[in-house]
């Protein structure tokens, strides 16, 4: 079972600790016994205590998504924000908006396909059998129209360095 949480403010552990999203994802799955997908816009989530990451994804590379769908996204990074545009492999899907943000260990993408199709790509970076401060992404996706959709996905033709 998925559902979709939008988050509106930050969430604290009992310690009053700002805690990540993924940290919060389980800590909710726990609570309800369920696997839990968490896909969150970064204009609703309060990031004033994060520590911004200086992970770099500024580039051109694929999202590979476990339902088949492959996604060319052309990435450029201010800091912890990421812009740009993105299509599918078959041409059939072009971005009208594309935005993120990149926290300590945490990706963070929104599409809005020009069909209607809103997508968030929520990943962390995995640097097993690289070099230290290197790695590649995986995570997450789903529609926020249709989040029973949701599905992994991992990064290919690129691997992530911090700066």
């Amino acid at each position: 079972m998925y559902v979709l949480l939008e988050m509106t403010c930050s969430v604290r552990d009992s310690g009053h600790r700002l805690m990540s999203l993924f940290q919060a994802k389980w800590a909710l799955a726990s609570a309800i016994q369920t696997k839990v997908t968490v896909l969150v816009d970064r204009m609703s989530f309060s990031t004033g205590s994060l520590t911004m990451a200086n992970w770099q994804v500024g580039s051109n590379w694929d999202i590979v998504q476990g339902n088949g769908f492959r996604v060319h996204v052309f990435l450029t990074q201010n800091e912890d924000r990421i812009a740009g545009s993105a299509e599918t492999s078959d041409g059939s899907h072009v971005s009208s908006r594309l935005e993120g943000f990149v926290t300590d260990n945490e990706f963070h993408l929104s599409i809005l396909w020009k069909n209607g199709s809103d997508g968030r790509y929520i990943g962390s970076f995995k640097g097993k059998g690289f070099p230290a401060g290197q790695g590649v992404l995986e995570g997450f996706t789903g529609d926020l129209a249709h989040p029973e959709s949701s599905t992994k996905w991992f990064s290919e033709n690129v691997i992530f360095k911090r700066a």
